[in-house]
C-alpha cells in the first residue's frame, strides 16, 4: 500500500578519485629502480651460496614453526658478528657451530638452509624493499 514511500537506503561513502593518495610519478620510479637494484644485489649474493632464485621458493619451509625457528634464527645469526664473517666469507652455514651456539636441531638448519641464506643476505645487505618480505 506505502510501496517505496519512506527511507531510502543509503550507499556506502566511498572516496572520490581526487582523495585517493597516488605516489609521485618519479618517487614511483625510484622505489622501482631501487627494488630492481636490490633484486640484483640479491640474486648475486644468493648465486654466491649456490641458490638460485627461482628454486627459492620450493625452498622455503612448508611447516609455519619450521619456519617461524629458521627466521628467529636467522635474525639471531644477523648479530653474531663471528658467524657472520663465516657465513659470508666460505658462503656456507657452519651447521655444527650453529646447532651447538643456538641449540636447534641440524634437521632443521638442513631443511632451512636456503632460506636462511636468503634472510641474512637481506638483512646483510640491507636490502629495505626487500625486507618488507621477510
Amino acid at each position: 500500500m506505502f510501496g517505496n514511500v519512506g527511507l531510502k537506503k543509503e550507499k556506502p561513502l566511498e572516496p572520490s578519485v581526487d582523495e585517493i593518495p597516488f605516489p609521485e610519478p618519479q618517487e614511483e620510479l625510484l622505489d622501482h629502480l631501487l627494488l630492481k637494484e636490490e633484486i640484483a644485489i640479491f640474486v648475486e649474493n644468493l648465486n654466491r651460496f649456490g641458490i638460485q632464485l627461482e628454486d627459492l621458493v620450493d625452498l622455503v619451509p612448508k611447516h609455519q614453526d619450521t619456519k617461524e625457528k629458521a627466521k628467529t634464527l636467522a635474525f639471531s645469526l644477523s648479530e653474531d658478528e663471528d658467524l657472520m664473517n663465516i657465513i659470508f666469507k666460505k658462503y656456507t652455514l657452519p651447521m655444527t657451530r650453529i646447532s651447538l651456539k643456538y641449540q636447534i636441531s641440524r634437521k632443521i638448519l638442513y631443511g632451512s638452509r636456503e632460506y636462511i641464506l636468503s634472510i641474512l643476505v637481506v638483512l646483510k645487505n640491507n636490502l629495505t624493499l626487500l625486507h618488507k618480505w621477510v
